[in-house]
């Protein structure tokens, strides 16, 4: 699967949740921008692929004045090409996990 645009989940108190999921890799190009922010707190986004994970776009889940969201990135192989993962938040920044939970562990349920 190759993603090569532009999602977007904003919402004006909370940032809503995107997921892109392949069976087999996934390739985002420098120009795929997902975005799912909030006023209040980020939303979510979820990349992940069974084998291959090449992600070298944008993933912004940013929030204003709350909390940042969350950014999972998931694969057998991940890797960041020129990649820009912005969770930040004015009260508190979010989540941003690269290959699973800590050093590597189990997948994200959503």
């Amino acid at each position: 699967m190759a993603l090569d645009g532009k999602i977007e989940a904003n919402g004006i108190k909370r940032g809503g949740k995107i997921v892109v999921m392949s069976e087999e890799a996934l390739f985002s190009s420098s120009n795929s921008t997902l975005v799912a922010k909030g006023n209040i707190e980020g939303g979510s986004i979820k990349s992940s692929a069974k084998s291959i994970n090449i992600t070298s776009g944008i993933a912004n889940v940013a929030s204003q004045s709350g909390k940042g969201g969350y950014v999972d990135v998931e694969g057998e192989k991940v890797l960041l090409v020129n990649a820009s993962v912005n969770a930040k938040g004015k009260q508190m920044g979010g989540k941003v996990r690269i290959g699973g939970e800590f050093q590597g562990g189990k997948r994200q349920a959503y």
